[in-house]
């Protein structure tokens, strides 16, 4: 019976034990998942907006842009405007496109205004010192590269399309998400993953009190009606023993130890059903 109360109690504990672990599993699959669906929402509209910018700009803008002075102060007052626009309808931070120039990057075209006092005022070949190296990586794909980067210019998700002037010059199109918002966003659904994960553990609790009870109130019946048999069994004349599945001997009645002159402890140290039988056997258990 001590066999069966360890088994019951290790598959009682093993079910407890993957219950949580699947609840560990919904909150990281339920974290996961939502946060793909943000991102995945993000990331059409980055897409969606940095598209734009080879509309919005003159078709030979980048080819004219060779350097800091190659574009009037005028035009680039303009078209930075315009972007400023963009952004406000659309609610991202920035968009702005990029070329790679002597190993550096240059911020070409964005909405971006430095400083409205002075005669160019915006970011017009304005070098990025700090890219991350996805924007190096950028100019040698062929699709579009989607990244969370943190810099000067905060955190932001950003996206960053491999673009063809007619003059053959590559440049980036670039539009960035502020991920604070997004970051705020994500811990809530982690806390409502882990509420929703707990909501459920808590409605367990009635059942695993319940079965608790169950058990020691069946485990309590047993023990009972296990000590009333060996009463009957120690009443009886007949010689009354119980052996387990390997042959060894688990229990007997008194007359049994009369009758095969053993004692408690030669049954305490483990005694097989032979060798009550066979007498050079049972003078070796002695």
């Amino acid at each position: 019976m001590n066999k069966l109360i360890t088994r019951n109690r290790l598959l009682f504990v093993m079910s407890v034990a993957v219950y949580v672990v699947a609840l560990l599993a919904f909150v990281f699959w339920d974290y996961n998942h939502r946060k793909n669906d943000i991102l995945q929402n993000i990331d059409s509209k980055l897409y969606n907006s940095a598209a734009a910018l080879k509309y919005i700009l003159p078709d030979d803008f980048h080819d004219r842009a060779i350097d800091d002075q190659a574009i009037s102060i005028r035009e680039d007052r303009y078209i930075a405007n315009k972007l400023t626009r963009l952004i406000k309808e659309t609610g991202f931070k920035y968009t702005y496109t990029i070329v790679k120039k002597k190993g550096g990057l240059f911020f070409i075209a964005g909405d971006l205004i430095i400083d409205s006092e002075t005669k160019r005022g915006t970011f017009y070949y304005y070098p990025y010192e700090d890219a991350d190296d996805s924007f190096f990586k950028a100019f040698d794909r062929d699709t579009p590269t989607y990244n969370t980067v943190s810099d000067k210019w905060g955190d932001v998700r950003t996206v960053m399309i491999p673009e063809k002037t007619p003059g053959g010059l590559t440049f980036l199109a670039c539009a960035d998400y502020d991920m604070t918002y997004v970051k705020g966003l994500l811990q809530k659904n982690l806390l409502r993953s882990i509420v929703t994960a707990l909501s459920f553990l808590l409605l367990t609790i009635p059942i695993l009190v319940l079965y608790t009870k169950s058990y020691y109130e069946y485990m309590h019946d047993l023990r009972k009606s296990r000590e009333k048999y060996k009463e009957l069994a120690n009443s009886l004349p007949q010689v009354v023993f119980e052996m387990d599945n390997d042959g060894l001997i688990t229990f007997v009645n008194r007359n049994a130890f009369e009758f095969f002159q053993f004692t408690q402890h030669d049954f305490d140290n483990g005694i097989r059903a032979f060798q009550m039988f066979i007498a050079e056997d049972r003078d070796s258990a002695m």
